[in-house]
């Protein structure tokens, strides 16, 4: 496997992805698409062979930079850590100077002046932008007001320059709106924001927006064990103080308001400004009890956010106990490494007779009699291209479908995938030698492949690697989604299974372009991989 047509058709694959989903990113983006077009077209023209390095380079620069530090930033705002934020985003800016990148770090910068209590300096700063027409502005906006803990300020102005489909959009400004409900007490509103993030985000238990807005209903509504499991759970991040600030808010809601107080009096101290303004506020304007407040229909939608979070707490207890790590997927990837390894140590990770001696599946060997080809052919990789390509592909698709499905499930769903889609090639290879050997006549007469290089339906030919069973981690992700989508019908989900779709796509029709990469396995991968998820998604919990 050569680099330069790799990265070839990672670049082509990334600008034609960018062009397909144009009309619901920023414009920038389809400008990266262009950019990336061109100078892979120019490159290919001038100096093929170098190509893909040159266009690849470009690809790290305006795609991966810019992407890795934006979600960097959003995690660092989550911690409230906006002074590193801004340096990244002064960084990440050059690269991507559009979409409200350029504009980014002065926001930070006044969110960073204004935990400081340098209000003043964060007003000058953030005043210039604020609007209701940009994303920007909007989140400058909500943010001046959320600094000084001027909630009625805040909800009037979302309610009168925000439709509702742009409360929703940014989630700086969509917290901050729905805080406000909670703030001034609208406690059935609020579950009402609560059931719409659901909607649109597919009750995603990984989501920090959806898990902040949990808090704020939890906290506001007086559930306090549930306040605690978030902050055990997907809100670990969050700073001490805002923990101790938002358990005090639930025990006022839950009618303990003494307690509540004196609690709000100690952190009020050792507070950061923000955060004090805050608490000066709850001071002032005391919770009521929550449940004087509520409708049967709200607290049916509370009941249902606490069902998820308890089904959450339970997942993360009996698939991660004491950890969160999906060690199914971890102790594959040393799997392969380990093989890798033994390959390069005994003659060479690209030696074709090295590859056979361990287990690389030749279909005439293994009708023979050798079937254990079938399993170790999925743990062995020709070049350490062919390797880092498929070890990506699972620690980013195996650590989604184990997550989903559990660490058994997955475990059964990898390796259906990974074997069926070796058997597949080997009864392909047995059943359809003519087929291959006319095809072959044919491309050695048009003087092209058909298959990439070589003939996939010959039965001596070798085929290696775990590609067949990362495809069938992209098949199950695609029904564990499409069950989703069955219960819960929300545009997120239709999204992921759009862009499940697009990926699964380009990387058939990569197959066809790469020499040496068996189709046949990466779709019978695919197939399989998606009937075993749909079982076991359909399956109940042990």
């Amino acid at each position: 496997m050569s680099l330069n047509p790799l990265l070839i058709q990672l670049v082509l694959f990334t600008a034609v992805f960018l062009l397909l989903q144009a009309h619901r990113m920023p414009r920038g983006w389809v400008l990266v698409a262009c950019v990336l077009l061109v100078v892979l077209g120019l490159s290919f023209i001038w100096i093929p062979d170098g190509a893909g390095l040159i266009s690849g380079v470009v690809w790290v620069l305006l795609v991966v930079l810019p992407l890795g530090g934006a979600l960097q930033i959003t995690r660092l705002v989550a911690q409230e850590r906006y002074h590193l934020a801004e340096a990244i985003a002064r960084l990440i800016r050059w690269l991507h100077p559009v979409d409200g990148f350029w504009e980014y770090p002065d926001l930070l910068q006044g969110l960073a002046l204004g935990q400081q209590g340098e209000f003043e300096q964060a007003t000058a700063l953030l005043a210039p932008h604020q609007t209701h027409q940009t994303a920007l502005g909007r989140t400058a906006t909500v943010m001046l007001y959320r600094m000084a803990a001027r909630w009625p300020e805040l909800y009037q102005w979302s309610e009168t320059y925000l439709p509702e489909r742009l409360q929703f959009k940014d989630w700086l400004v969509a917290t901050a709106y729905v805080r406000s409900l909670g703030e001034l007490g609208k406690l059935n509103q609020l579950l009402a924001a609560v059931t719409q993030f659901e909607r649109q985000l597919g009750q995603q238990r990984s989501s920090l927006l959806l898990n902040q807005i949990r808090l704020y209903a939890f906290a506001f509504c007086g559930y306090t064990w549930q306040v605690r499991q978030l902050f055990d759970g997907p809100l670990a991040q969050e700073p001490e103080p805002n923990r101790q600030f938002w358990l005090a808010t639930a025990d006022m809601a839950a009618g303990n308001a003494p307690r509540a107080q004196q609690q709000l009096l100690e952190l009020r101290d050792r507070a950061n400004p923000p955060l004090q303004h805050a608490i000066q506020w709850r001071l002032d304007h005391p919770l009521p009890a929550a449940a004087s407040l509520l409708t049967p229909a709200t607290r049916q939608i509370l009941a249902h956010s606490d069902h998820a979070l308890r089904q959450a707490t339970r997942d993360r207890q009996r698939y991660w106990p004491g950890t969160t790590t999906n060690y199914i997927t971890y102790s594959l990837i040393a799997a392969n490494l380990a093989m890798f390894g033994l390959a390069t140590a005994i003659g060479g990770n690209e030696n074709e007779i090295v590859l056979e001696t361990l287990g690389g599946l030749v279909p005439k060997l293994v009708l023979a009699g050798e079937w254990w080809r079938i399993i170790a052919a999925n743990f062995l990789h020709y070049g350490w291209l062919h390797l880092l390509a498929n070890m990506l592909g699972l620690y980013v698709f195996g650590g989604l479908v184990e997550t989903a499905l559990g660490h058994r499930k997955f475990f059964w769903c990898y390796a259906v995938s990974g074997l069926g889609s070796m058997l597949v090639v080997t009864i392909v290879a047995a059943q359809c030698q003519p087929l291959g050997q006319a095809l072959g006549s044919v491309a050695e007469v048009l003087r092209v492949s058909p298959w990439g290089g070589q003939c996939q339906f010959a039965a001596d030919q070798i085929t290696v690697g775990a590609s067949g069973a990362i495809m069938g981690m992209l098949g199950a992700e695609g029904a564990v989604q499409l069950q989703n989508w069955h219960h819960q019908k929300a545009k997120a989900v239709r999204d992921r299974l759009r862009l499940l779709g697009i990926v699964i796509v380009l990387q058939l029709l990569s197959d066809i372009l790469t020499p040496q990469v068996s189709l046949v396995g990466h779709f019978s991968g695919v197939c399989l991989g998606f009937v075993t998820g749909y079982v076991f998604a359909r399956m109940p919990a042990p």
